[in-house]
């Protein structure tokens, strides 16, 4: 992900704008070499989705979310999932699985996985 300095991400969500990513989370990513130390939560606004490209959704939920956003383009929307070699329509929120647990190393290795697949594609 790191080799790629041409993407410009942005990441948005639904809930708690200003909220640092949980230390389940933060930790995981360190793990994988990346930080998220200074990473806070936003909202996804109209202008983000006019300013994106592609925009990555984990699942249904979230793209049900998005479908009432100003500016919404399914032609825009993809999942995440799609990116992996065998492609999945829903990645589970690793966040309500307990940190260390198999279930949950497995979905943050999905996520890294299907970045690397969208990266990929660039």
């Amino acid at each position: 992900l790191r080799a790629r300095t041409s993407l410009a991400i942005r990441s948005a969500g639904f809930t708690n704008p200003g909220r640092r990513a949980t230390l389940k989370m933060r930790e995981a990513a360190a793990e994988a070499g990346y930080s998220l130390e200074l990473h806070r939560s936003q909202l996804v606004t109209p202008g983000m989705l006019h300013w994106a490209d592609i925009v990555l959704y984990m699942d249904g939920g979230n793209l049900k979310r998005l479908q009432c956003v100003e500016g919404f383009s399914a032609l825009k929307c993809r999942g995440l999932g799609s990116y992996l070699k065998d492609p999945l329509e829903r990645i589970p929120d690793p966040n309500y699985m307990a940190r260390g647990s198999q279930e949950f190393n497995s979905v943050v290795c999905l996520i890294l996985d299907a970045c690397k697949g969208f990266v990929a594609t660039c």
